[in-house]
Order: C-alpha cells, then structure tokens, then sequence
C-alpha cells in the first residue's frame, strides 16, 4: 500500500473533484451543515480547497520524498520542470542555497509541511523554511497556480510508485 498512497491520493481528487463539479457532493455536504449546525450553502460543493490542498501536497510531496529518498540530482525533477514552472510562485525569501530551482521548491515545501510552516491567506498559500532559526525561504503560490502544481506535479510524484525502492 506505501507504494501507491500518493497515486491513490491523486486519483481519489481526481474522483472528488468530479462529483463536486457534477453536483453529486451537494446534498451530502447540506446534510454534514444540518448536522453540525452550520449555515445553509456553507460547505459549498462540500470540497474545501485548503485541506484537500494540505493533505494532497503531504501526501504527493512529503510522503514521497522521504519514502524514495530523492536528492536534487534525481531525474523526476527534471521532467517536473519540463512539465512545470517554477517561476511561477511568487518568492518573497529567496532560496540562498538551492536558488529558483523546482528542486529547491519541493525541498523547500517539503520543509514546510514536514514542519507546519504553511497558511492560507484568500487565495493563496504561503510556505516558509528556516534554518538555525532563521527564515531560509519564504514563497506564496495562487490557488490557481497551486491547483496546476497538484496536477502536474502531484500525478509525476504519484507515479514514483512504478519505481523500485532500495
């Protein structure tokens, strides 16, 4: 099963993001707001974008890094920044020691998930690394553009699961 969680992960959104599109997620989320007493058409189509955002980047970012041990001279990034721009995240700190690489990225959001050092402000995320306790680098990246990540670079990652682990 380790092998495929972050696949698995990927396709489950896929499904989801479906049947919120179609609909078929709404009486369902209009039966969790009766329940718990929240206002009617709170929940929408039932997603919310931030934590299926957080637990789609643990799962396709996190897991896999640590689960297949990949360092910056790994091929999958450069076929990540063949499908992928990393200038497309707004840096706020700039990466002294990986500069404005995906590689630096993915290691950099890594950190910050591994680390709870993420929020979510309107329609963007902030991440942030640090290291000896200063802040090493700071990013924001739009809904849209995090939405593209997910995809893109979110079915590269899930489908490390075809390679062997040592």
């Amino acid at each position: 099963m380790s092998r495929d969680i972050a696949a698995m992960a990927f396709i489950e959104q896929q499904v989801l993001g479906l049947a919120a599109h179609d609909g078929s997620l709404e009486n369902s989320a209009r039966r969790v707001e009766s329940q718990y007493g929240l206002p009617p058409g709170s929940l929408g189509t039932g997603l919310i974008w931030q934590t299926r955002s957080l637990s789609l980047l643990y799962t396709l970012v996190l897991f896999p890094k640590e689960y297949w041990e990949l360092d910056q001279g790994d091929p999958i990034f450069r076929e990540i920044d063949q499908r992928w721009s990393v200038n497309t995240v707004r840096v706020i700190t700039p990466d002294k020691k990986f500069g404005n690489t995906v590689f630096g990225f993915v290691h950099r959001l890594r950190n910050a998930l591994a680390h709870a050092r993420i929020a979510f402000s309107g329609d963007d995320i902030e991440i942030w690394d640090t290291w000896k306790g200063r802040e090493a680098y700071r990013a924001r990246i739009s809904r849209e553009e995090a939405e593209r990540f997910l995809a893109i670079v979110g079915s590269t990652l899930a489908n490390l699961r075809n390679r062997v682990v040592h």
